[in-house]
């Protein structure tokens, strides 16, 4: 069976394709585009090869995603220091003693060593020019600045470097998605030093809070594209408590769908660059009005069936928005 050499651009000369570390031996791969069952060598490090993935799998992008694991699993020390540290921060921290002063010197640089290793994606494989495997599209993770080729390798490089419960983590990041690792890495440390009952308890309020914020997403989207057009004369100004509340905010508020307090503050700028010809004073008094209005129809039912005259015109706007 021929092996085949890849091209290697002048660039990666006696570079390793996983990493980029200098490498001077090669490991035999079968690629899926290669007709006739051709071997390619594959350049490769002392490191990278020491980990004997090419001996569990014979898919190159699997094993590169395996190769990567070991990278990260092996660089959680060096990676720890960018996940806990600026550049900046180490340069000015107050960490004092020679082996300290050492840290601050060469810490960032070992930190971007392992960052480029973790990075690193190869060069395009060809052979005699003929693109061989595309591996561009496999699906990858990021977290500030570092790129996983794997959610596994992603999850224990956070675990370890923030000292994260990884069961806990795991769960969070299914509601956050992969694409806000961060602000679920955030939300981690807020409570990971409760007791497994705390933590669950905060689970189930973060899965009640984004299902809200899923709830008003729609609700938004439906608004957005309401086309009421309900009829300013129809709408009759109210009085409560000494107070008058005049027809133009109304129009506005059913115009736009605004049923509770929740969308009245989202759309409380909108509201202002609307009525900003009347001046801000004036503007001002109007969105204080609609609110005494929006809070008397949701606080007092028995007010908003009897009392509001224009109770039908809002039926007609909340049954448009839910």
């Amino acid at each position: 069976m021929d092996v085949i050499d890849i091209d290697i651009p002048f660039d990666y000369r006696f570079k390793c394709w996983f990493c980029g570390e200098d490498s001077h031996q090669t490991i035999e791969m079968n690629l899926s585009k290669i007709q006739n069952n051709h071997i390619v060598n594959i350049p490769i490090c002392d490191e990278c090869k020491s980990y004997k993935c090419h001996k569990e799998v014979s898919s190159l992008d699997k094993l590169r995603e395996l190769v990567k694991e070991k990278i990260v699993l092996r660089s959680a020390k060096e990676l720890s220091i960018g996940a806990n540290w600026t550049e900046q921060e180490l340069q000015e921290s107050d960490l004092n003693g020679r082996a300290f002063e050492g840290f601050k010197e060469s810490g960032w640089k070992i930190y971007l060593v392992a960052k480029d290793r973790v990075n690193f994606c190869g060069w395009e494989l060809c052979v005699g020019g003929i693109p061989m495997e595309d591996l561009s599209n496999s699906e990858k993770f990021e977290f500030d600045g570092l790129i996983f080729t794997s959610f596994i390798s992603m999850l224990d490089y956070l675990s370890k470097s923030f000292s994260l419960n990884k069961d806990f983590l795991r769960k969070v990041l299914t509601v956050y998605g992969n694409h806000r690792a961060i602000e679920a890495v955030k939300f981690c440390r807020l409570v990971n030093n409760e007791s497994e009952f705390s933590r669950k308890q905060a689970f189930d309020d973060l899965v009640e809070s984004f299902k809200e914020k899923e709830a008003l997403a729609l609700r938004n989207k439906k608004r957005d594209v309401l086309e009421l057009n309900i009829n300013i004369d129809s709408i009759l100004p109210v009085s409560i408590r000494n107070n008058t509340i005049p027809v133009c905010p109304i129009h506005w508020a059913m115009n736009n769908g605004v049923i509770d307090f929740e969308i009245l503050d989202a759309l409380e700028d909108d509201f202002f660059e609307v009525f900003s010809s009347e001046g801000d004073e004036q503007a001002f008094k109007l969105f204080n009005a609609l609110e005494i209005y929006m809070d008397k129809r949701l606080s007092s039912p028995s007010w908003r069936h009897k009392q509001d005259p224009n109770v039908a015109l809002w039926e007609y706007v909340e049954s448009k928005c839910k």
